[in-house]
C-alpha cells in the first residue's frame, strides 16, 4: 500500500542518468584536451601534493594566472582533496602558527585563492561491464581543474570555460508493454536531451596527476 512502481522506477532511471551525466563531465573537465596551449602540467614527484615537500599554494597561484581569463571556481576529486586539505603547507598558510599538522576546510581554500566556490567530486561507480565483477571507483580521478563559469553565458554573448546545451526540460512517461506479463506491463522512460560543451579552452587551467 502506498508503493508505486511507476514512480519508483522513474526515481532510479533519473540517478543513473545523473551518475552518467557527471561521468560525462568529469571526463571533458579532466582531459588535457579541453584546455589551451599553457594552461595544462602536469606533475611528478616532489611537485604532487600527496608528497611531503610539495608546495600547492605555488602551483595553484601559477595555474590562476594563466588563462585568459582569471579561474573563479576549482574542481577536484576527493583523492586530491584529501591530500590538499592535509598538506603541511597549505595547514601553514591557513595557520600560521601551527605546526603543519591539521587540516583546512574548502570555504578557507576558497578563500586563499580568491575563487568563488571549491567543488569536491564524491561521486563512485561500478565501471565494470555488465556481468563482471564490480570495479568500484570515483568518478572524479586524481587531477585538478581551475574553470572560469559564468552561469549566465549563453552561446551568443558572454565568456565561460564550458556549459551545458538543453533541448526542453527531462520528461518522464509509460509506454504500454501488454506483451511482458500476463496481466500486461509498462515500460517507464526517462529522458532528455543535452550536451556539455567547452567553448572556451583558454579560461581555464588543469592540473593532471594532482596526486600519485
Amino acid at each position: 500500500e502506498g508503493y508505486n512502481p511507476q514512480a519508483e522506477a522513474a526515481e532510479y532511471l533519473t540517478e543513473l542518468m545523473a551518475v552518467d551525466r557527471e561521468k560525462r563531465v568529469a571526463d571533458i573537465a579532466f582531459n588535457a584536451g579541453s584546455y589551451a596551449t599553457g594552461c595544462k602540467t602536469t606533475l611528478t614527484g616532489e611537485n604532487q601534493f600527496s608528497h611531503a615537500n610539495s608546495d600547492p599554494l605555488n602551483t595553484l597561484l601559477t595555474g590562476l594566472d594563466a588563462p585568459f581569463v582569471r579561474p573563479n571556481t576549482i574542481v577536484m576529486g576527493q583523492a586530491v582533496w584529501s591530500a590538499l586539505r592535509r598538506n603541511a603547507k597549505m595547514v601553514q598558510t591557513v595557520y600560521p602558527n601551527a605546526n603543519g599538522n591539521g587540516i583546512i576546510t574548502p570555504e578557507q581554500l576558497a578563500g586563499i585563492l580568491g575563487v568563488d566556490r571549491v567543488l569536491i567530486g564524491q561521486a563512485r561507480a561500478n565501471r565494470a561491464k555488465r556481468g563482471a565483477a564490480p570495479n568500484i571507483d570515483y568518478l572524479w580521478g586524481k587531477h585538478l581543474a581551475m574553470l572560469y563559469i559564468d552561469a549566465s553565458a549563453t552561446v551568443s554573448s558572454r565568456l565561460t570555460w564550458g556549459f551545458t546545451a538543453e533541448f526542453g526540460s527531462r520528461s518522464s512517461g509509460v509506454i504500454p508493454a501488454p506483451e511482458k506479463s500476463v496481466r500486461g506491463s509498462v515500460r517507464v522512460r526517462v529522458s532528455e536531451s543535452l550536451r556539455e560543451l567547452v567553448v572556451c579552452p583558454d579560461a581555464g587551467y588543469f592540473i593532471q596527476n594532482a596526486v600519485s
